[in-house]
């Protein structure tokens, strides 16, 4: 049997069902980038 896909423990869940690909795509850079800082 396949191991399940699961969520990591420090995974951070974002819903997109209704944001554009271009609003998802901003908010996962601004996300990223508030981490790298």
């Amino acid at each position: 049997e396949e191991s399940p896909l699961r969520q990591a423990p420090d995974a951070i869940v974002i819903d997109n069902s209704n944001l554009t690909k271009d609003e998802q795509f901003d908010l996962v850079l601004g996300m990223a980038r508030a981490l790298i800082r």
